[in-house]
Formats: structure tokens, sequence, C-alpha cells
């Protein structure tokens, strides 16, 4: 019983931390456009996570935040699986951006 119970609170707290796309402030919906169609699918998490990144995303300069919505837009596309994939090719590489963008390019070039 106890497990069951765990679970409903997770779920509970999810469900709570969700946001809906038309609950997002403009400039927030404008810079994560691309994330739009799934938006409403995301657990809150990954949301939450987005929304941090949001106020950066503002910050850049138009170029910047082309390449980044590309980006995103490449990133929505992908099933779960293929995001975790991702994920940990990330983690296992060097933090710089060259690193990262070479291992970026490369699974996507695997699809």
């Amino acid at each position: 019983m106890k497990p069951l119970i765990a679970l409903a609170l997770t779920l509970a707290v999810t469900t709570a931390n969700a946001q809906q796309w038309s609950d997002l402030a403009p400039a927030s919906r404008e810079v994560l456009k691309p994330l739009r169609a799934t938006w409403d699918d995301l657990p809150a998490a990954h949301q939450q996570q987005w929304l941090k990144k949001s106020s950066a995303l503002q910050q850049l300069s138009n170029e910047q935040l082309k390449v980044a919505q590309e980006r995103m837009a490449e990133w929505a596309s992908l099933s779960e699986k293929q995001r975790t994939q991702v994920q940990s090719q990330i983690n296992n590489t060097s933090n710089d951006a060259d690193s990262r963008a070479k291992s970026w390019s490369g699974f996507l070039n695997q699809k």
C-alpha cells in the first residue's frame, strides 16, 4: 500500500507543478515556441527546466536565438528513448560547447 501512496503523492505534485502553454508569460512562449506542440505533454520537471532556461534565451541575439530554437525543434521531434540517448552521450563528453555540438551532430547523423 505504501508504494501506491508514494506514487499518488508524486503524481499530485507533478500535476500541480505542470503549466499549460497558455499560462506561460508571453516572453517565455516566444522563446520556447518550438516546444508549443508538445509542451502540455512534457513532464512538469522538464517544463520547469525549460522555463528556467527561457530567461537566458531571452537575452540571446536574434541569430543565437534562431540557432537555439532550431535545436529545440530538433529536440521536440525526438522520442523519449532518443532524448535519453542524447542526454547520455552529452553527459559522457567534455563540457565545452564544441564537444557538445559535435555530440549532438553525431546523434543527428545516426537518425
